[in-house]
């Protein structure tokens, strides 16, 4: 199971934030949280797609530890109360802290919580920026507010932890699951024309998109074993790894254009 630490200072709303990315992820209980050495853990499995991944959310009893360990972590989210200018500095500090560290975490975002549209946040946004996270604000509600095309508030959250490759992540039906035995297809390699067949309109899209994972999950596993012989340093893991999430975001982004054409049929 893939976990993900949650920091923050007192009353910034940690727990309430993460019932909240639960509940839009789709979880249909209400949150039921278990204690483990010192956290508190609610657990949650994410559903896309192309795959399903058991995550755990750990939010430590003591507000300011930062572990010296972050090794068993995959994920962070830094909550501050936007109406609490002093726990943006408590953020900022762990930010700090953590840039100076070597770390696998992938999934870096901090959450301005109970902000509101009249809030300037432009200083924490270049501040998470320099330092490699992400600045999400959500609201007092949690609800989220389109922003042109684009997605935020506790529905941006979510689709940040969907685009990523969580080491616990399971292939759904109809999705390959590449195995580091075997032998990837190079990616300049010509295909092999096919005879064209009569298909539903739909059905190349569909292909493409699946093939598209199917191979961005061979270069997940490059990168991996890169990692494990240290071919590669922090920084162009961490680059390889944005760029990853990028492609994941397109598939999934594409696949929900899919769907949506879908249901106006």
């Amino acid at each position: 199971m893939s976990r993900v630490l949650v920091l923050g200072s007192d009353h910034v709303g940690k727990k309430q934030l993460v019932e909240a990315v639960v509940a839009a992820a789709g979880a249909q209980d209400a949150a039921e949280w278990a204690k483990l050495d010192g956290h508190a853990v609610l657990a949650h499995t994410l559903v896309t797609k192309y795959y399903s991944a058991p995550l755990a959310f750990h939010v430590p009893e003591a507000a300011h530890a930062v572990p010296d360990d972050l090794s068993p972590y995959e994920g962070l989210l830094l909550v501050w109360d936007a109406t609490q200018k002093a726990s943006w500095s408590h953020v900022q500090s762990v930010m700090e802290a953590i840039a100076s560290r070597e770390h696998d975490l992938e999934v870096l975002v901090a959450v301005a919580n109970h902000a509101s549209p009249s809030m300037v946040l432009e200083n924490m946004n270049d501040c998470c920026l320099e330092h490699g996270f992400e600045h999400i604000a959500v609201s007092r509600d949690a609800s989220s507010a389109a922003t042109g095309s684009e997605t935020s508030g506790v529905d941006r959250l979510v689709e940040a932890l969907q685009c990523n490759m969580w080491t616990s992540m399971e292939m759904r039906d109809g999705v390959r699951n590449p195995t580091t035995e075997s032998t990837p297809t190079p990616a300049a390699a010509p295909k092999t024309p096919k005879t064209p067949q009569s298909t539903p309109a739909s059905t190349p899209s569909l292909l493409e998109q699946d093939e598209g994972f199917e191979a961005l999950l061979q270069e997940v596993l490059s990168i991996r074993e890169d990692v494990n012989l240290q071919r590669l340093t922090d920084d162009e893991r961490r680059a390889r790894a944005a760029d990853m999430a990028m492609k994941l975001m397109s598939l999934l982004g594409d696949s929900d254009d899919d769907d949506e054409s879908s249901d106006d049929e």
